[in-house]
């Protein structure tokens, strides 16, 4: 399954998550990039979903635990949620 649309509700609620407000209220936060990932996994955080483009190359450089929810997300669905101009690919919630 990957989410395509920037108008679907999860983006929306992916996108609030780079707000203050946003994360105070859903309790998440989000993880752009692989380094970031990476670190929030080796210190055994809990990391609830793994969102990744198809261009993302480096998926077997992360040890995924089982809990952790994969879901595939276009470029577009990438950049929208992203504070960078050119994303990674990769974010953890």
């Amino acid at each position: 399954m990957e989410i395509t649309s920037t108008s679907n509700s999860r983006v929306k609620e992916w996108k609030k998550l780079n707000t203050k407000k946003g994360r105070k209220k859903q309790n998440k936060y989000i993880l752009d990039g692989l380094h970031l990932v990476k670190e929030a996994l080796k210190a055994n955080k809990k990391v609830e979903e793994l969102l990744i483009t198809s261009k993302f190359e480096h998926l077997n450089e992360i040890e995924i635990p089982d809990e952790t929810k994969v879901i595939m997300i276009s470029e577009e669905v990438s950049k929208s949620i992203s504070e960078t101009q050119t994303p990674q690919g990769i974010f953890g919630i």
